[in-house]
């Protein structure tokens, strides 16, 4: 229905604005100031920016769409766990994962262990899902299944604020800043 009525509305303004647009042609055409070619090719200009008009308002439909999604991530939770010390293991158990916009592409059964202290390095083609295990961490998304644990703690368990207070993070391709390294990573 609302597709229908947007689609109606913005047709309908295309027509009436055609309607004016043939109107004034003739106005100019009848005080001499143009000749009907020339007005005709004006108007057949205005025409070919339709199409433009039609994408843009499929675009806003699916941007609001967007916009008024409910996220699943409640972002000032303030009631979740709060660990009074943090050693840093963090643990990937059986996580299957798909991204929304993508549920043809899946992480499955993905299981690791990221002992403290220690290097580890996650290595992989373009689009393995080496970012998505830190998406993951982050907690900007939620396993379909399996959970991410951090010393031992679910992660959906704990206050999200708390949580990313205690991430640092540097990009793969980081923003540098024109500071001291420490202001940087600050």
């Amino acid at each position: 229905m609302a597709k229908g009525l947007g689609l109606g509305c913005t047709y309908g303004k295309a027509c009436m604005s055609w309607v004016l647009v043939f109107w004034y042609g003739g106005v100019f055409i009848r005080n001499g100031q143009t000749d009907g070619g020339k007005a005709f090719t004006s108007l057949g200009q205005s025409f070919s920016n339709l199409g433009a008009f039609s994408k843009g308002k499929a675009a806003d439909y699916k941007l609001m769409e967007i916009i008024n999604q409910k996220p699943s991530i409640i972002q000032d939770h303030l009631d979740g766990k709060v660990l009074p010390e943090v050693n840093g293991n963090i643990e990937f158990k059986d996580v299957i994962f798909s991204y929304p916009s993508r549920l043809d592409v899946r992480l499955s059964n993905f299981s690791i262990f990221f002992p403290a202290g220690k290097t580890v390095a996650v290595v992989g083609g373009s689009g393995s899902g080496k970012s998505t295990v830190v998406s993951l961490i982050e907690r900007f998304y939620d396993p379909n299944q399996g959970q991410v644990l951090l010393d031992n703690v679910d992660v959906k368990t704990l206050q999200l604020k708390w949580l990313r207070d205690q991430i640092g993070l540097v990009n793969q391709e980081p923003v540098l800043f024109a500071k001291t390294i420490l202001e940087n990573i600050l």
